[in-house]
């Protein structure tokens, strides 16, 4: 798999985290806060990895 590919899957990752985040505050409301602060982490994580694989391209 090359880098740009990678970059495109971790991309359509966190487009499901986002559904899974809309998902989860129609049904539960109670967790939402705490699955909140869960999705903006590894949503931080996704950004840094495209961000790397974009400065391997540009260097």
């Amino acid at each position: 798999m090359k880098p740009d590919e990678q970059a495109g899957a971790d991309q359509i990752r966190f487009i499901f985290w986002i559904l899974n985040y809309f998902v989860l505050l129609a049904s539960n409301r109670r967790n939402v806060f705490l699955y909140l602060i869960v999705l903006s982490g590894k949503s931080i994580s996704v950004f840094n990895i495209i961000a790397t694989n974009e400065l391997c391209y540009t260097v």
